[in-house]
């Protein structure tokens, strides 16, 4: 009889050390949730960023000062975007082989590892580009003088201040006012800024 209770507070011992750590797993597990959890939001928080900054491209007539500010941000911003995709894509593979993981066996649990091996392979291959022409790709390592701007596209010669004043004032777009010239948008936005008038033409959350 002492034997009996003895392997039975042992039996009920190692079960508890299961039990105990099943405990533990699961602390684990509601973490791993908080942090994927946590990722997504980090994400979508940063494509929002991208679109404010793509619509500011879009509807602001930026001088080459904000151009170069904003490529800068939009460079940060999507190298954080790039750790979030690929955490993302490694949470994907999670999800889709985590049911080897969980309560399995152990032959199982090693399958899971090399699913994940075999998915952090290939997050980190270099990006293909896909439709720029190596023409484009050259433009975009030229250098931007001072003048430059200004310079470019200009086959007239530029109206008076008191004209551009007038056109500001009937509330012309600086694109039209660039096309009826024939001249960059932002040589029309530095005269807008240089004659007092406001450039924005985007509008802040809240504002």
């Amino acid at each position: 009889m002492e034997e009996k209770n003895t392997k039975e507070s042992i039996f009920l011992g190692k079960l508890e050390v299961i039990l105990s750590q099943f405990d533990k797993l699961d602390d684990l597990f509601k973490d791993l949730d908080d942090f994927m959890n946590n990722n997504r939001d980090d994400q979508s928080h940063t494509d929002k960023k991208l679109s404010d900054l793509y619509h500011i491209i879009e509807f602001d007539d930026c001088n080459d000062d904000k151009l170069i500010n904003i490529g800068k941000k939009i460079h940060e911003l999507r190298s954080y975007r790039r750790d979030y995709d690929s955490t993302a894509e490694l949470i994907r593979c999670y999800n889709t082989n985590k049911g080897k993981l969980v309560y399995s066996h152990i032959s199982n649990r090693a399958m899971f590892r090399q699913s994940m091996k075999n998915r952090l392979k290939t997050l980190h291959e270099q990006y293909q580009i896909k439709e720029l022409t190596e023409e484009e790709l050259k433009e975009l390592e030229k250098p931007v003088q001072q003048d430059d701007v200004i310079k470019r596209k200009r086959k007239t010669k530029l109206p008076d201040k008191e004209v551009f004043v007038k056109m500001f004032e009937e509330g012309m777009r600086n694109k039209d006012i660039a096309q009826m010239l024939d001249v960059d948008p932002a040589v029309v936005s530095r005269l807008k800024g240089l004659y007092g008038f406001q450039t924005r033409k985007y509008t802040k959350k809240g504002k």
